[in-house]
Formats: C-alpha cells, sequence, structure tokens
C-alpha cells in the first residue's frame, strides 16, 4: 500500500491494487453499467449516440468501449 493521488478526480487515497479512489471506481462502475444496458437497447449505437444519450464525456466512453477497466 502506497499513499498516492487518485488518476481521475486527484484525491489522496491508499493505494492496494487501483490507481483510482473508491469513489472514482464506483462511478465508474455505474458508467459502465449504463453503457451496457444503453447498448444491449441499441446495439448499433456509436460513441457520439452514447455520449449526447448518456451525457457521458468521449473520453470516459472510449476507455468503457475498449474494455479498459478500472482495477
Amino acid at each position: 500500500m502506497s499513499l498516492e493521488n487518485c488518476q481521475r478526480c486527484g484525491s489522496l487515497f491508499l493505494r492496494e491494487k487501483s490507481e483510482f479512489c473508491a469513489d472514482c471506481t464506483r462511478w465508474y462502475a455505474e458508467v459502465y453499467g449504463k453503457v451496457r444496458a444503453y447498448l444491449r437497447e441499441k446495439p448499433n449505437s456509436n460513441l457520439w449516440d452514447l455520449h449526447v444519450a448518456l451525457e457521458i464525456p468521449l473520453s470516459v466512453l472510449q476507455q468503457v468501449v475498449k474494455g479498459e477497466k478500472l482495477h
């Protein structure tokens, strides 16, 4: 364990596995769930469709779609 700043929000936290604090890890999980649910309903959607419908930044959506999970 080491004391580090979260890569997303910058808050100080004790790092075990993830480079993100617990709040940002939960936030990412919620975003991931919203994207999965939306794509189940509309499987032919593109990133822009997701961005407009869910109001999630494109950079975050790119991470989610590429499968870059937060540990």
